[in-house]
């Protein structure tokens, strides 16, 4: 009969949350030029993506091959959007992982950072299965086929956690879905949990700040039209700081596994 060693409870849900905001503020603090120029470059992705969707919505003229093929434009400008989101994700996450698991600060990272990359190609399939789905029409008998592939693309996100700060502090062994499914095995639920527990302030913010720029945008006058450039501002902040957050949650889940990996079967000695 196949013996398995037992494995290290991991921490409570409510610890790893302390410790995600904690290691997050601390590597901001260390780090004011990498949290400001990620925050500057969200900003100007956003600001970009309104200035566009409002030619869309409100131009009086649009180019032909724009007016000619709308859907086809909107997937281009959808994809363009993702990559350099997922970029800037990347720039965060690393630094903050590289800071947690290596203790390492840095400036704002080279895009030509191979992990930069590495990590943001992953977000961007994540991101562009879930495009996809949004985009296909909701007619009678695909709505449970979109659910299912919804749920099985979040059961893989979660369960491929371990890849991001592999791939940040380069580990190779670590940063394979097989690995990251094999070792997040009987942890779904806690790592839902603890992503859930640390991100909920920030969306709560996001929901309030996004009312408020709704409002900017279909309101008439220019104190309006500012009033939602300027929420811009506290949203770029939001989301790079959500994005430290994830990062921290993530590094800190591989951090444990790293310490207490699962347990393989090993076949008991024959006397």
């Amino acid at each position: 009969m196949s013996q398995v060693p037992e494995r290290a409870l991991p921490p409570s849900a409510a610890a790893l949350v302390m410790l995600a905001w904690k290691s997050t503020f601390a590597a901001l603090l260390r780090m004011p030029g990498m949290f400001l120029g990620l925050v500057v470059l969200s900003l100007l992705i956003s600001l970009g993506g309104e200035w566009l969707l409002a030619q869309f919505l409100f131009g009086r003229e649009l180019p032909k091959w724009v007016t000619a093929w709308p859907l086809l434009t909107w997937v281009g400008l959808i994809v363009v959007r993702v990559a350099l989101e997922s970029i800037v994700v990347a720039l965060a996450a690393v630094a903050i992982s590289r800071f947690i698991l290596l203790g390492q600060t840095s400036a704002l990272r080279s895009v030509r950072d191979g992990r930069v990359w590495r990590f943001a190609a992953w977000l961007i399939a994540f991101q562009l299965v879930v495009w996809m789905l949004l985009l296909v029409p909701l007619r009678p008998g695909l709505a449970l086929i979109k659910f299912v592939i919804f749920a099985a693309a979040a059961i893989m996100a979660v369960r491929s956690v371990l890849i991001f700060p592999a791939i940040a502090v380069d580990d190779p062994a670590k940063g394979r879905i097989a690995t990251s499914w094999s070792q997040t095995q009987d942890q779904f639920w806690r790592i839902v949990l603890v992503f859930g527990g640390t991100l909920l302030p920030v969306f709560l913010l996001q929901f309030t700040v996004g009312l408020g720029v709704l409002v900017g945008w279909f309101a008439q006058g220019s104190l309006s039209s500012l009033l939602s450039v300027a929420l811009q501002v506290p949203a770029a902040v939001l989301e790079v700081v959500g994005m430290a957050l994830g990062a921290a949650v993530a590094s800190w889940v591989y951090m444990w596994v790293m310490e207490n990996p699962r347990p393989v079967e090993t076949a008991p000695k024959v006397a």
